[in-house]
């Protein structure tokens, strides 16, 4: 498959989950649905977003047969095979591959900080072991290690990685993206929401936006007055994503977790626009209160996203 076809907007799709915490078919299909419908560019699954670390494997295993027969094809599926040693990537991978994924992506080893030495173990393992395009995910904010940038163009040059997700600081992103530039092939997707139209203005291949789950017209939007060069169209729906995004400023107790707020709030948008059953994040976050649930309605209709229209129907 040609790794061009990676670039563009590519939701990390969240795994709804009923009240007991197992996932929800009808409401993951309904998802995938609904962003694949909005004009996506394919679908990042078992990411951070997507909860690989508080999923069993049977739960993955699940969604991932799940999201890839309700696709059909119509957008690539990239599954995460994400874990503390190459191996256990590779038994993930394997699982994925059999069920139909267009690619994988791995992170560095979860838990254990380790050196470059070790990343480019890592990758090359995985690469070696499976017949899938493999993409790197630097998430250096969860897993301990960075990737550098050398070791990202070493690993892309000899074809072991065809791409990356970067969410890594966005101050890095513009050195990333110019020592890659002479592989015009190797695909370079930010990881960073609010930042779409600023990747694509820098010559990135696309974004993997938490938001695009929300509202994954608006980030089409985005790429396609990127693709034409209308800047400041492209700003104006960032701006609308922006504004969805800052609901989630006004999200009590302070005190949780970044992760917790922010499963928090798309899965509550969600469950508001009619798209998913239950606001369930799962263990161990809490879950949205009704006072919690209240304010994102407020917040939508005063948004304007909240109207009859916007409702989906099963």
């Amino acid at each position: 498959m040609n790794n061009k076809v990676f670039g563009g907007i590519i939701p990390p799709l969240i795994t709804p989950l009923t009240h007991e915490g197992e996932v929800d078919v009808a409401s993951l299909k309904r998802l995938t649905r609904y962003t694949v419908d909005g004009g996506v560019d394919g679908l990042w699954v078992l990411g951070a977003t997507g909860q690989f670390h508080t999923l069993t494997e049977r739960q993955r295993s699940l969604v991932t047969d799940t999201v890839i027969q309700e696709v059909n094809g119509k957008v690539p599926v990239l599954i995460g095979s994400i874990d503390s040693s190459p191996e256990r990537c590779i038994e993930r991978a394997k699982l994925a591959k059999r069920s139909g994924a267009d690619a994988i992506f791995a992170t560095t080893p979860i838990y254990d900080k380790v050196t470059q030495v070790e990343v480019f173990t890592h990758f090359r393992r995985i690469r070696e072991s499976i017949d899938l395009p493999l993409l790197a995910y630097d998430a250096s904010y969860a897993t301990q290690t960075p990737m550098e940038i050398a070791t990202v163009v070493e690993l892309a040059e000899e074809g072991t990685l065809v791409g990356i997700k970067d969410s890594a600081d966005f101050a890095d992103f513009p050195h990333l993206l110019a020592q890659l530039r002479h592989l015009p092939e190797f695909v370079v997707l930010t990881g960073h929401t609010c930042l779409a139209d600023a990747a694509f203005y820098l010559g990135a291949a696309g974004c993997v936006p938490t938001l695009g789950n929300l509202i994954p017209s608006t980030y089409a939007s985005i790429r396609a007055a990127a693709k034409r060069g209308d800047w400041p169209a492209a700003r104006k729906s960032q701006d609308e994503a922006v504004a969805l995004h800052n609901v989630q400023r006004c999200w009590q107790p302070a005190s949780i977790s970044i992760v917790a707020k922010s499963l928090g709030l798309c899965k509550t948008v969600l469950k508001l626009l009619g798209v998913i059953e239950c606001s369930n994040p799962g263990f161990p976050y809490p879950s949205p209160t009704p006072e919690q649930e209240e304010r994102v309605r407020v917040e939508l209709q005063r948004l304007g996203l909240l109207t009859q229209e916007s409702i989906v129907v099963a």
